[in-house]
């Protein structure tokens, strides 16, 4: 089963789990948790993909609040030289949309380096970041950035 929810709280402090499982026979192989964390204007998620040796970097992105958002989808070269822009991520109110970095015909295929998520005028979402290798899940820090001309 996937999906999402949504809890309205009067008070207090909630938290969550997303959690992944690779079960290619019906028998779960590997499974990852990812803590909740609050919604952010950009962040930065490591990559070393290379799809030839099965380790493929992915991400999911939720809209958590009303109307639709835009979030830019950057590749970074390790030693930050090179910066690709990607396909953008379109997320309606309450939507979400995963995928694999490598699933984007703009992607470098393997690449040592970051990918750079921002919400288009300041949006805030929601991310998430797994590594798959050869079927085994790990869970990725999403680490925040300041997006330019911002603070706080």
């Amino acid at each position: 089963m996937t999906g999402w929810a949504r809890i309205d709280s009067s008070g207090g402090s909630l938290g969550g789990v997303a959690t992944y499982y690779y079960a290619p026979s019906g028998t779960p192989q590997t499974i990852v948790g990812v803590l909740s964390g609050p919604p952010l204007a950009a962040v930065t998620i490591p990559r070393d993909d290379d799809a030839s040796r099965e380790a493929v970097y992915g991400f999911r992105c939720r809209q958590p609040g009303d109307g639709a958002i835009t979030i830019q989808v950057y590749e970074v070269s390790a030693d930050g030289s090179t910066v690709t822009p990607l396909t953008p991520i379109v997320l309606e109110a309450k939507s979400q949309k995963a995928s694999y970095f490598i699933q984007d015909p703009k992607a470098t295929q393997k690449l040592k380096g970051s990918a750079v998520l921002i919400g288009q005028d300041g949006a805030l979402f929601s991310a998430v970041a797994l590594m798959q290798n050869q079927g085994i899940y790990t869970a990725i820090p999403v680490i925040r950035v300041q997006p330019a001309g911002r603070r706080g």
